[in-house]
């Protein structure tokens, strides 16, 4: 068990570094700077800008905050969501992997696509228009960059196959680095030496 176990340590070790590398990297992206868009404008879970954070409402809150944007009625918010799919038809013939639609200031829309790798298409959710160059077929942020990496993407198929393979093999490695775990506890118990770790 210990032998499979080193085998398939050295042949994972290089792989799963760089995959936990850029998992880490895009985890960090997310808590401090967003997925690639504007600032203030970060996907879930980021920090709201400041037309986002205000309440709803036109008057002004308490102590003298700014007001916060008008309220938008579903159908406004239906007519956004169906301009900004129709641009992002128009620009990428890619499945739909994802929609955001932003509010606050001029509403825009961010859409993931996949073609056959993942990339993000920022529209104006008024018009559908593209509002910039993560629009053009080839161009990557930096969060579609990363997640590329992450998952293989960038090598096609192979890289998929290699990422799918060190998801296999790291749950194998847990499995026999717990049972040689216990292999070694149980020699040291059987010579006086019961700790857990040592």
């Amino acid at each position: 068990m210990r032998q499979w176990h080193r085998r398939l340590g050295i042949f994972a070790a290089v792989f799963m570094f760089f995959i936990a590398l850029t998992g880490a990297l895009l985890q960090g992206q997310m808590m401090l700077g967003g997925s690639g868009g504007p600032p203030g404008a970060g996907g879930p879970g980021a920090p709201a800008g400041p037309a986002a954070s205000a309440g709803v409402g036109g008057a002004a809150g308490a102590g003298g905050a700014p007001a916060g944007p008008p309220p938008v009625s579903d159908a406004q918010v239906q007519a956004l969501l169906a301009s900004s799919l129709a641009g992002a038809h128009r620009q990428s013939p890619g499945a739909l992997m994802g929609i955001e639609l932003r509010l606050n200031g001029a509403p825009t829309a961010e859409v993931v696509v996949a073609e056959p790798t993942m990339r993000r298409i920022r529209l104006d959710a008024r018009t559908g228009a593209p509002l910039d160059d993560a629009s053009k077929p080839g161009h990557r942020d930096w969060h579609g960059v990363l997640l590329d990496l992450h998952r293989g993407a960038f090598a096609g198929a192979t890289g998929q196959w290699i990422s799918l393979a060190c998801g296999v093999v790291l749950t194998v490695l847990s499995v026999t680095g717990l049972v040689v775990y216990l292999q070694l506890w149980r020699r040291r118990r059987a010579n006086k030496q019961p700790a857990f770790v040592w």
